[in-house]
């Protein structure tokens, strides 16, 4: 607990896992799985070695979800996990599908 007896800070941790996306020709394919649950605990571990009093909130990474983590103003940092690309981030769209944002 910080000095004054407020709570720990907040960390967001997002996590982009869909299950197929749509490309150019309308052709769904299916997109490789991450292991979210080993890249979980890995997180966890690691502030539990550093000792650092930090929340962990965890939530599927959609553009909702981040617009949320980021502004409510409760978060100091945020981790993001996914599938990346130069021109762009790949979010949940909520039915488990791909939404790639630039």
């Amino acid at each position: 607990v910080p000095a004054g007896g407020g709570a720990p800070p907040m960390i967001g941790v997002i996590f982009s896992n869909p299950l197929a996306c749509t490309d150019a020709s309308g052709k769904v394919l299916p997109m490789e799985t991450l292991d979210v649950a080993r890249e979980r605990a890995l997180i966890c571990d690691s502030f539990g070695e550093a000792r650092r009093a930090v929340r962990l909130r965890f939530e599927h990474a959609t553009t909702d979800r981040l617009r949320t983590l980021v502004t409510l103003g409760t978060c100091v940092g945020l981790h993001y996990s996914g599938h990346g690309d130069p021109s762009y981030l790949s979010m949940e769209d909520g039915r488990g599908g791909a939404h790639f944002v630039q």
